[in-house]
C-alpha cells in the first residue's frame, strides 16, 4: 500500500504498525541497560480476550505486520519505555496516540469525515500516515465485523506498565464493545439566521458516555458556542440528538443561583445559554434534605440582551431558594415543589460594574468576613484569566471596612490591592497592546456587536480617545472603529514578546497550554519560532497558571531552565 511505502521512504526503521503491531521478544534481558534488537506483539482484544477486527476469512490484516528496533533495555524496562524510545529515537510515532485516534474514527460511521474528527488536534506526521492506513483497512473489514469498539485507555496504559517479557510476549490492547448509537445533527445560528437541521453522522458509545463538542470537528470554529456543549449516550441503539452552534454575537445567557434560605450556596451556579426567542427549561438539582422553591426554571430569552464582546452576560440572574424539608410525625420527608411553581425571576438589572481579582481572595456570605463564612476561594492569576466579579453596590462591614456586594448576594473585599476595575478608563492612552491569547476584534460601533478586523496577540493599536458606555470603556481608532477597553484583552504597557527560543535540554511540544497530549520532542539546541504566549489552567480559578510559549504546532515550556530566549 502507498502509505506503507511512504513509511519506508521516511526511514522509519519499522515495519507497518497498524492495529496489532507485532514485536517478538529476544531472550536475555540484562540487569544493566544495553542496546539490543527487540520485538513484542500488541494484540487488539475484546472484553473476553478474543482477537478483534477480523475480516471475512477470520484473520486480521491489522495484526499481521511486525515492528522492531534497537532499544536500551534493562531489568526494569517496561513496554511503555520501549514505545517511548521508539517515539524519541526511532520512527517518531506516538503509538498510544495512534490507537486512540484510530479508535475515535472507527466509532464514527463517517470516520475522519464525521463528528469526532478535531481539526485543531489532528494526527501529525507519521502518526497521520499510520492512522490513515489503519482506517483504510478498517473500511474494508467493517462490513464483515460491524460491531463497534472503543479503546479502553486506562487498561491499555496499565498493560504497558508491565516489565518486558520473554520471546513471543504479547500485550493486550483492550477494547470495549459499544452498544449505544447516536445520530447527531446540527443547527447553525449565524448573524441571527438559523439554518435547517444538518445531519452529521452516527456515532457509537456506551450508556452515560459523553461527547465534548469542543473536542470534535466543530472545536476549530472560533467565535461560536455549542448548545449544549456535551452530548450523552442514553444507552439506546437509535438515539437522535441535535445541537446548536451559535455565533457568539447572537448569544444570550442567564445565570441561575441555587442558594439555601440562609444565603449559602446549595449547588453550583448554572449558566444557561441560548439565542433569539428560544426557551430553555432547567431542572433544579437535588440537594439532600432540602427542597427548591422552583422544581424547574423556565428561561425565556425573548427580549433579553446579547452578551457583550467579552462574552459577559448582563441579564438579571434567577435565584432558586432551597429550604429544609419539613418532616411528618414518622420522620418521612415531604415532596419537592411541583412544576407549577416554575417561574423565572423578574428582577431588573441593577447599575453594576465589574472588577477582577489581583491577588488570592475569597468570596463570603456576609460583609463581616469569617473563615466559616467563606463560599469560594480564587487563586492569583494573570489578568487574562483573573476571576471577574459583578458588583451591585459598595457596603461596609461592622468595623467600617468597604466590601463589594456581588450580584448573587455574596461579598468580596473592596481593597484595591486585591481587586481592580475591569476596564481601563484613561483618555491619555495613545497606544494599546493586544495581550489576550485569543486576540481581539475591531468593531464598527461602540456596541461591539459586529466584528471587523482580527488583531492577534502582541498587536499595537493606536487609539484617539476613550468612550464610556455605561460602566465599560471602548477605545476609538483613527478610522472611527472601536476596540474593547477590557484589561483582560488589552494593555497600555507593551508586553515582552518573544519570537525565537533555543531548547537547552529535551523539551516536548504539546497540544495544550497544560502541556498534555504530547506531539513530539525537540532535541537540545533546537531553534523554535514562537508565535505568542498563554498560561496553563486558564479557566480554572482555583489554580494559578504558568506561562507557556505558543508555536505554529502547539505549546512548549517558557521555563528559562529549559529554553533560552534568542530574540
Amino acid at each position: 500500500m502507498k502509505w506503507v511505502k511512504r513509511l519506508f521512504i521516511l526511514g522509519v526503521g519499522i515495519m507497518s504498525l497498524f492495529l496489532g503491531w507485532n514485536f517478538i521478544v529476544q531472550p536475555g534481558v540484562v540487569a544493566q541497560a544495553a542496546t539490543q534488537p527487540y520485538k513484542f506483539t500488541l494484540r487488539p482484544v475484546d472484553e473476553s480476550g478474543n482477537t478483534i477486527f477480523l475480516n471475512g476469512s477470520g484473520s486480521s490484516d491489522l495484526a499481521a505486520r511486525p515492528v522492531s528496533g534497537n532499544y536500551d533495555i534493562d531489568s526494569q524496562t517496561t513496554y511503555q519505555d520501549i514505545l517511548d524510545q521508539e517515539k524519541a529515537n526511532g520512527s517518531g510515532v506516538d503509538y498510544v496516540q495512534v490507537w486512540k485516534d484510530y479508535s475515535k474514527y472507527t466509532v464514527d460511521d463517517a470516520g475522519p469525515n464525521g463528528l469526532l474528527y478535531d481539526p485543531t488536534n489532528p494526527p501529525s506526521g507519521v502518526d497521520g500516515e499510520l492512522v490513515s492506513g489503519m482506517y483504510d483497512i478498517w473500511n474494508n473489514l467493517k462490513d464483515a465485523q460491524p460491531t463497534r469498539y472503543t479503546l479502553d485507555v486506562p487498561k491499555f496504559e496499565q498493560n504497558l506498565k508491565a516489565k518486558v517479557g520473554s520471546s513471543g510476549a504479547t500485550v493486550d490492547v483492550p477494547f470495549q464493545k459499544l452498544t449505544a448509537g447516536m445520530s447527531v445533527s446540527v443547527i447553525e445560528v449565524v448573524d441571527g439566521t438559523t439554518s435547517p437541521v444538518i445531519p452529521i453522522s452516527k456515532v457509537h458509545g456506551v450508556k452515560g458516555q459523553q461527547i465534548d463538542l469542543t473536542e470534535t470537528k466543530f472545536g476549530g470554529v472560533p467565535g461560536f458556542t455549542y448548545i449544549p456543549s456535551t452530548l450523552t449516550f442514553d444507552g439506546s441503539p437509535d438515539q437522535e440528538e441535535t445541537f446548536k452552534i451559535v455565533q457568539d454575537g447572537s448569544l444570550k445567557q442567564v445565570t441561575i443561583h441555587y442558594v439555601k434560605s440562609d444565603g449559602s450556596q446549595a449547588a453550583p451556579d448554572k449558566v444557561v445559554q441560548s439565542y433569539g426567542s428560544e426557551k430553555e427549561t432547567e431542572q433544579s438539582p437535588t440537594v439532600a434534605g432540602y427542597q427548591p422553591d422552583k422544581a424547574s426554571v423556565a428561561v425565556d430569552f425573548t427580549g433579553l440582551t446579547v452578551n457583550d464582546s467579552n462574552g459577559q452576560g448582563t441579564n438579571p440572574a434567577i435565584t432558586v431558594t432551597y429550604s429544609a424539608k419539613p418532616t411528618t410525625g414518622s420522620g418521612t420527608a415531604t415532596t419537592a415543589a411541583s412544576d407549577s411553581s416554575s417561574t423565572a425571576d423578574q428582577a431588573m438589572p441593577a447599575k453594576i460594574f465589574k472588577v477582577y481579582g489581583k491577588q488570592r481572595l475569597y468570596r463570603y456570605r456576609q460583609a463581616d468576613f469569617k473563615q466559616s463564612d467563606r463560599i469560594q476561594g480564587y487563586a492569583k492569576k494573570v489578568k487574562a484569566y483573573a476571576p471577574v466579579f459583578t458588583v451591585v453596590k459598595t457596603v461596609k462591614s461592622s468595623q467600617g471596612t468597604p466590601r463589594y456586594e456581588l450580584a448573587d448576594g455574596s461579598y468580596i473585599t473592596a481593597n484595591p490591592a486585591y481587586v481592580g476595575r475591569l476596564y481601563w478608563r484613561s483618555s491619555a492612552y495613545k497606544t494599546l497592546y493586544v495581550t489576550s491569547p485569543k486576540g481581539i476584534y475591531v468593531h464598527p460601533s461602540v456596541a461591539l456587536t459586529k466584528r471587523g478586523k482580527y488583531l492577534k496577540q502582541g498587536t499595537a493599536v493606536n487609539v484617539v480617545k476613550a468612550v464610556k458606555v455605561g460602566q465599560k470603556t471602548r477605545y476609538e481608532l483613527s478610522n472611527g472603529t472601536f476596540i474593547t477597553g477590557n484589561k483582560q484583552f488589552v494593555s497600555p504597557t507593551p508586553p515582552k514578546t518573544v519570537v525565537k527560543v533555543k531548547s537547552k535540554t529535551k523539551i516536548g511540544l504539546y497540544h495544550t497550554a497544560n502541556l498534555d497530549k504530547k506531539i513530539k520532542t525537540y532535541k537540545p539546541g533546537t531553534m523554535i519560532k514562537v508565535t505568542g504566549w498563554d498560561y496553563s489552567h486558564g479557566s480554572d480559578t482555583s489554580r494559578s497558571g504558568v506561562q507557556r510559549f505558543r508555536t505554529a504546532g502547539g505549546y512548549i515550556t517558557a521555563n528559562r531552565q529549559y529554553v533560552a530566549i534568542i530574540k
